[in-house]
């Protein structure tokens, strides 16, 4: 169990078996997590908040689960990578995801040709790449304080393709974890 992210750099794995992900086949740990951004090549991108938000949480649980810390790239830049984690669409030739219109919340998740593509909305990509750690890589909210990653030898993922535009935008909440934007 983690508790809050202060605690993060303190946690000790003891007798604690990783996990081995492998999407499309391959293992992950091959892969690089590539985000859209604009500027200049003699510059750092720039990328929306909310992309480069979901970027950085979907590197942290995975380096969570396999201690393989994914880097993050920009797509304005030519570092390739044979297969790629697209966050919030990216100007490569696979990703056809990029300039599609989605509603705020909503999200895309598919494997295309072994690179995982997660696009949206403005929070629609924050929803697709929880929902990926929560469904395909095991973890669990409890609360905004309080979380559980459900470890296994190997997580294999093939085909997917899911889009998902929740019904409504607001719910009502009576906890105190509704006082925490993130949760």
């Amino acid at each position: 169990v983690f508790y809050g992210e202060e605690s993060m750099s303190k946690f000790l794995r003891i007798g604690q078996e990783l996990t081995t992900i492998y999407l499309g086949g391959r293992n992950i740990d091959e892969y690089n997590i590539v985000v859209h951004s604009k500027g200049d090549l003699r510059a750092p991108g720039i990328m929306p908040a909310t992309t480069e938000k979901a970027a950085k949480i979907f590197q942290k649980y995975v380096a969570r689960l396999t201690d393989v810390t994914l880097p993050i790239i920009y797509d304005i830049y030519s570092v390739h990578t044979e297969k790629e984690i697209a966050i919030g669409g990216v100007t490569r030739d696979y990703d056809d995801t990029l300039g599609k219109q989605y509603e705020e919340d909503e999200y895309e998740i598919k494997l295309k040709d072994g690179n995982l593509l997660i696009n949206g909305g403005v929070r629609g990509i924050l929803y697709g790449v929880y929902t990926f750690i929560e469904e395909y890589l095991g973890v669990r909210f409890f609360s905004a304080t309080c979380e559980r990653v459900l470890y296994k030898e190997k997580i294999e993922i093939g085909e997917l393709n899911r889009r998902f535009n929740p019904p409504f935008e607001y719910r009502e909440l009576c906890h105190w974890d509704i006082f925490d934007v993130d949760f």
